[in-house]
This record gives structure tokens, C-alpha cells and sequence, in this order.
């Protein structure tokens, strides 16, 4: 799982993030979605990132959290996150196992480009969401 994070984070755009950006509220909206090898399509899903109360900053030392930060909520559900950040400490992501094998991620880019990905072993399927979240005005 370890590596997992670190391919991850190798593999996500480099950006630096202030701590007060950490700590608000993300509101997301995607336009694009993927499903496993086709073609990408048009969408409007969205999604907020808020955190829970009491949850130390993911900008602290740890690289992954030991215990849920966030939550990612929808429409159909809210899913309690861990979160994580790069050694560098320029990458800010969040990821969620459920019991199922299924495993989803969510990364953000200090200009707020962000993907959101659900990966389900044993169905053979990947869905990934291209969009922005931004922090409340």
C-alpha cells in the first residue's frame, strides 16, 4: 500500500499548497469522465471535500494520515478519507479502501486541477473524474 501512495504522489503534477488551503472545505466539479479504456465523455459530477473535527493538518509530518481527515461527500454518500501528501509536501490527496476491494483517490493541484478515481478489483473497472476543486470564496 506503501508504494501505492508513492507512485501516486510520483505520478501526480507538483504544486506547492498553504496550509490554510489544507483546512477549508473543497468544493469539486468534474467534466470529464473515463470508464476503464474508453473514450472519455462530458459530465457534471461534483463532490466536496470537508474536514472532520478534530483532525490534525495533512500538512503536518505524517506523509499519510493513520486515521480519517476528511470526508468526501456526494449525493449518493458521505465516505470518511485518509489523507496524504507528497515527502516534498507539494502534492495533497485523499484515499478511502472500502470492504469490498474497491479504492478510491482523489488528488488536488495547487491551481486546483484535480482527479478523482474509483478503481474496483473485482469487477475489472476504473472510472476517472477530471475537473478543479476550489476552496470556498
Amino acid at each position: 500500500m506503501k508504494t501505492l501512495f508513492k507512485l501516486i504522489c510520483l505520478g501526480t503534477l507538483i504544486f506547492s499548497f498553504s496550509a490554510s488551503a489544507a483546512e477549508q472545505v473543497f468544493q469539486c466539479s468534474f467534466d470529464k469522465e473515463c470508464i476503464g479504456t474508453e473514450a472519455c465523455a462530458d459530465t457534471t459530477f461534483s463532490l466536496s471535500l470537508e474536514k472532520m473535527g478534530g483532525a490534525p493538518s495533512i500538512l503536518g509530518d505524517a506523509l499519510v494520515s493513520t486515521v480519517p481527515t476528511h470526508q468526501i461527500v456526494t449525493d449518493a454518500e458521505t465516505l470518511p478519507a485518509h489523507s496524504f501528501t507528497s515527502q516534498d509536501k507539494k502534492v495533497l490527496g485523499f484515499w478511502l479502501s472500502r470492504s469490498n476491494g474497491d479504492f478510491q483517490s482523489l488528488t488536488i493541484a495547487q491551481d486546483g486541477m484535480a482527479r478523482y478515481s474509483i478503481h474496483m478489483p473485482t469487477s475489472e473497472l476504473a472510472i476517472f473524474y477530471r475537473g478543479t476543486c476550489r476552496t470556498p470564496s
